[in-house]
């Protein structure tokens, strides 16, 4: 009788673990349309500057869509290192990644493309703007890209995963992702 309330007690445990790092990974979407906001790329998140945002685990992901199609976004973390938002996909593999650091003052942005649990770099791929910005309160990436490029024919939303490291690198492992998802509405 004892090993069968170890047991069941085990899969509880088990059971609540479970759900509380879903919990944390994934987050309710959110959602843009069309409207006039036209966020300005400078590593800056003003008030009213988005017209959408949603909190990631640590991570806070904002958007706006423009009426000419371009959505814009812009990601904040605490992490001190890289920060990387991938869309398309809510994994790496497939998905593409627009990715930042600040290094000795020097902001660095790259698009990259997940293959695997790798990023190499994206041949076709790029922003139509983008800064980065680093503080004592962390990291800020923003970016523009055209949307007709990541909302698949017949989808009604965009798959999304952000990610996040301490490493000034493109390379370092990111302790931190979640995915989401962004609808888009007409």
């Amino acid at each position: 009788m004892k090993q069968g309330f170890m047991v069941v007690r085990k899969i509880a445990v088990f059971g609540l673990i479970f759900v509380a790092v879903s919990a944390l990974s994934f987050a309710e979407g959110f959602s843009v349309s069309p409207g006039t906001l036209k966020p300005v790329a400078d590593g800056k998140i003003g008030d009213g500057e988005y017209s959408s945002q949603v909190k990631v685990g640590q991570a806070t992901i904002y958007s706006t869509l423009d009426q000419d199609g371009i959505l814009y976004f812009a990601v904040k973390s605490p992490s001190k290192g890289w920060l990387g938002l991938g869309l398309g996909s809510k994994r790496m593999n497939g998905a593409a990644i627009f990715m930042g650091y600040v290094k000795d003052g020097t902001p660095n942005f790259a698009v990259m493309m997940g293959q695997g649990h790798k990023v190499v770099p994206a041949a076709n791929i790029k922003a139509v703007a983008s800064a980065v910005a680093s503080s004592a309160e962390g990291t800020v990436i923003e970016f523009s890209v055209p949307i007709k490029y990541y909302l698949k024919s017949g989808a009604s939303s965009i798959p999304m995963i952000v990610a996040s490291s301490n490493g000034a690198d493109f390379t370092s492992f990111h302790p931190f992702y979640a995915s989401t998802d962004l609808a888009v509405k007409n």
